[in-house]
């Protein structure tokens, strides 16, 4: 099993019931854990369960899932999966993220 972790900026999964939470936790290494140890946990529990996101390049990436087993993990701002358990449908680089000028600018 290969692990992908996507570091993004915006993280959506969709539609919305077809996710269970499966884990809240600490992953315990040391005594006092840190922020990047806390995690959320996720399973999809209906068919073509899909995450929506936007990596830290601006690049917005959809993914489908269909293995009821398969566990995504978020730490901080980092998705965690296994790579056989997803697969990648799309990458729109035509509206990047944000797509707003700054009010500087």
């Amino acid at each position: 099993m290969s692990r992908t972790y996507i570091a993004f900026v915006e993280c959506v999964l969709n539609p919305n019931g077809h996710w269970s939470k499966i884990v809240q936790g600490i992953d315990f290494e040391e005594d006092m854990p840190t922020e990047s140890q806390i995690y959320d946990g996720w399973r999809p529990s209906g068919k073509d369960a899909e995450l929506d996101l936007v990596d830290i390049g601006g690049l917005r990436r959809y993914f489908k899932f269909n293995n009821h087993d398969a566990e995504i993990r978020i730490v901080g701002n980092v998705v965690i999966f296994d790579k056989d358990d997803a697969e990648e449908l799309a990458i729109d680089d035509s509206a990047k993220f944000p797509n707003k000028k700054r009010i500087d600018q």
